[in-house]
Parts: C-alpha cells; sequence; structure tokens
C-alpha cells in the first residue's frame, strides 16, 4: 500500500479508512461502500492510489455498461402499460 500523503485541500496527513464512492452517468448512479483508500481526517478528502482508482473504474464500467443494456427492456416494458 502507498504511503499516506499530505491532504492537497487542507495539507493535513491523509490516513487509510474505508469509504463509500458515488459514481454517476448518463442519469445512473452507482455507490460502492467499503473502498478502501487514504481520507484526510480533518476535511474528508478521498484519494485513490493508482491501482485502487484502475480496478474500481473498470467495475464501474461493467455495471454502467449492464444499465445500459438493459434500457432497452425497460423502455419495452414501459410501452406495454
Amino acid at each position: 500500500m502507498d504511503q499516506p500523503r499530505k491532504c492537497t485541500r487542507c495539507k493535513m496527513l491523509t490516513q487509510w479508512g474505508t469509504t463509500t464512492m458515488e459514481l454517476e452517468r448518463d442519469g445512473a448512479r452507482i455507490a460502492v461502500s467499503g473502498v478502501v483508500a487514504m481520507v484526510c481526517p480533518n476535511c474528508g478528502e478521498v484519494f485513490l492510489p493508482g491501482l485502487e482508482a484502475a480496478a474500481l473504474t473498470r467495475a464501474a464500467e461493467e455495471i454502467f455498461r449492464a444499465i445500459e443494456n438493459t434500457k432497452p427492456v425497460k423502455e419495452f416494458v414501459e410501452q406495454q402499460e
């Protein structure tokens, strides 16, 4: 794991902890809890190291693709109502 670093916002030393990351695309929102990250104890700014950020991005891309693939089904159901 990377060493904690100074917060870019308030300059306090970050600490390893867990947080919830929210990501949004085209009106779809996902939340991932339990994400290990460096968190500033003063202002709450969250820093994700490169490998963790890349893994979260890949997982989110798969989820957003799955959501996109369900849109035709949703539109069909709405037309039947």
